[in-house]
């Protein structure tokens, strides 16, 4: 496979994962960052693998550096978040150099932003893949497996997730911060539109384990992708929370709350807390946290088909979406513009490599 992988936030949480599951592949690397000694010292680490890692300098906050890195690269798969703040960068300089770019970002503003530039994209003849990653990729590609199986135009689309353990990445909280203030999303007629959070719940049929539980409606990737990936009319995304009708309940007041709170004192606070956290789960606490992603397609007249994944480990899962992402764009094949994960991915063969139990028999 010809050409330069380069991952941006190397020494970060996700970036170190996305480096492990790289190595292990024996994909060779550029990888970059602010701390030129770290990324020396998280390369040294793989002295014992017959992998080329090269390393360079890169700020996110500097376009200069993000040009000269993206020149260097055939595939750019950012892992420096929150993307909201430091995501539009690397793309613009993806974009400048020509060169094809993953991320796995959660954030659906930012997603939206992206997808405003397939147009761009396509006349640099590149592809832009962003939110490859756990939360995004699985219920895309269930909803395509589902509509596939409807067999029929889809009017409306649907994912829940149900993660068992709580457990998150520094970077993930950021963003859940970022998410309270901006509220829910929904697809409807050709775009993305913001809604309260939790307006929306969803009696959501799981197999056992978890069975069937209350989900709320949360600004999850598939309300971007969905819409582009199955056609769908109208899309949601849908989380499974303790209490969630209680949850559902609160979700308005606590948005305009976070919007009240936002660059006060307290929301300083906030985020400083944030900053403290551990930078994630290690890797035993991942593999004990089990999910369940279910999607469900139906047609005007009332028809519905189900699709539902078992896996371990979202955040190890995401690595390995991001990884396969990268390599798929290196390997070409892929249309140009801003892809979903049904163009980026075969939905089957990716389930087999996150070893997930899919669903229904």
């Amino acid at each position: 496979m010809n050409g330069t992988l380069t991952i941006l936030g190397a020494t970060g949480y996700t970036g170190r994962l996305c480096v492990a599951q790289a190595v292990e592949r024996g994909q060779p690397l550029l990888i970059a960052g602010r701390r030129l000694q770290a990324l020396e010292e998280l390369a040294a680490a793989y002295a014992d693998r017959d992998v080329a890692i090269s390393v360079a300098a890169a700020d996110a906050t500097d376009p200069r550096s993000l040009r000269d890195l993206c020149e260097r690269s055939t595939v750019l798969l950012s892992a420096v978040g929150p993307y909201a703040q430091l995501g539009r960068a690397p793309v613009e300089a993806a974009l400048a150099a020509g060169c094809h770019y993953v991320d796995v970002t959660g954030e659906v503003e930012f997603m939206k932003w992206v997808y405003g530039l397939a147009t761009t994209a396509e006349e640099r003849g590149i592809s832009l893949a962003t939110g490859a990653g756990f939360d995004g990729v699985p219920g895309d590609l269930l909803a395509t497996i589902a509509a596939r199986a409807l067999d029929r135009p889809v009017q409306h689309a649907r994912v829940a997730y149900h993660v068992e353990s709580a457990l998150v990445s520094a970077g993930t909280a950021r963003t859940a911060l970022g998410a309270l203030q901006r509220g829910g999303a929904v697809w409807r007629n050709g775009r993305v539109s913001q809604e309260p959070a939790g307006v929306e719940q969803w009696h959501v049929p799981f197999p056992t384990p978890p069975g069937p539980t209350i989900a709320v409606s949360a600004p999850l990737p598939e309300v971007v992708t969905l819409g582009r990936s199955v056609g769908a009319e109208v899309a949601r995304g849908f989380f499974v929370v303790p209490a969630g009708r209680a949850v559902a309940s609160i979700a308005a007041p606590a948005q305009r709350l976070a919007s009240v709170l936002s660059g006060s004192p307290m929301w300083d606070l906030l985020e400083r807390a944030v900053d403290r956290l551990p930078q994630g789960p290690h890797e035993q606490q991942r593999t004990k946290a089990r999910t369940v992603v279910l999607a469900e397609v139906s047609s005007v007249d009332g028809i519905s088909a189900v699709r539902w994944a078992k896996l371990n480990d979202l955040y190890g899962a995401t690595a390995v979406i991001a990884i396969t992402g990268a390599q798929r764009l290196m390997a070409g094949g892929v249309r140009t513009g801003a892809v979903t994960p049904s163009d980026l991915f075969d939905a089957e063969s990716l389930f087999a490599e996150l070893d997930a139990e899919l669903g229904p028999p």
